[in-house]
């Protein structure tokens, strides 16, 4: 009893592994890793109740372990792009601000932006502005008070 009740957990590992290597979302790798433990216990002689309580506590806690560490080490860390990077940036408007007329250009970061103003304000050209965010291909901006 307890050699085929381990093939039977064998078998369930296997599948959720290939449901894991198909999903890849380190959900169900974990679920084998409880599959395994059950096996292990199957093949000592515990009873299937034991089996199943090892299979669901190994399960959860390895999930909420092992989860978080493995996807912080697996996902890929975000760097900052040339858009991103002009954020927080100071620029020179070259065409008049005017979010109603939707007009503006900023060069910032050393490249030539559409911009709108952060607070529907015009901004005139020649002014230095401060880089608040990027909508789409469009800079918002903000006056810094310097000429």
């Amino acid at each position: 009893m307890s050699v085929s009740s381990a093939i039977i957990w064998l078998l369930i590992a296997v599948a959720l592994i290939v449901i894991e290597g198909a999903t890849v979302q380190f959900v169900f790798l974990w679920f084998a890793a409880g599959a395994v433990v059950s096996m292990l216990a199957s093949l000592m002689g515990a009873p299937v109740s034991v089996q199943l309580v090892l299979f669901i506590i190994t399960s959860i806690v390895a999930l909420l372990t092992g989860r978080p560490i493995l996807q912080k080490k697996i996902t890929p860390k975000k760097t900052a792009t040339n858009a991103d990077a002009v954020i927080g940036k100071n620029g020179v408007v070259t065409e008049e601000i005017n979010n109603l007329m939707q007009t503006g250009r900023v060069i910032a970061n050393g490249l030539d932006w559409t911009a709108r103003s952060a607070d529907d304000s015009k901004i005139e050209v020649k002014q230095k502005v401060a880089v608040k965010a990027i909508d789409g291909v469009k800079l918002i901006v903000e006056r810094t008070g310097e000429d």
